[in-house]
């Protein structure tokens, strides 16, 4: 990976893979708890991906230490953000996890 490289905050970059309802997060979500998932960056699970992808050569040889190491600094930025911050995260209005979350804190 190029270092040119950095870590953005974006959306699903693939909706039809699921890949959000099929993550450990999943069930904090289903139950109204905020969960963020994040990501190293697959944008598209091509075959460049899917050569590695829990297949033998996935070797840590493979990794890109740089990038590793900027998305490990900004998970940790971006936790410690949220357990600062004196607002309780909550679900986007209009999400699919909103009312589980109004449920869940006891909100109308």
């Amino acid at each position: 990976m190029s270092p040119k490289l950095a870590p953005t905050l974006e959306g699903d970059p693939l909706p039809s893979e699921h890949l959000y309802e099929r993550s450990d997060n999943y069930n904090f979500a289903v139950k109204g708890v905020p969960a963020a998932d994040f990501s190293p960056g697959v944008k598209t699970l091509d075959e460049e991906i899917l050569k590695y992808y829990h297949q033998p050569p996935d070797e840590v040889g493979s990794l890109d230490f740089e990038y590793q190491e900027k998305y490990m600094r900004a998970f940790v930025f971006s936790a410690s953000l949220l357990a600062d911050s004196p607002a309780r995260p909550f679900w986007k209005a209009g999400d699919k996890f909103e009312e589980a979350g109004k449920k869940l804190y006891g909100m109308k």
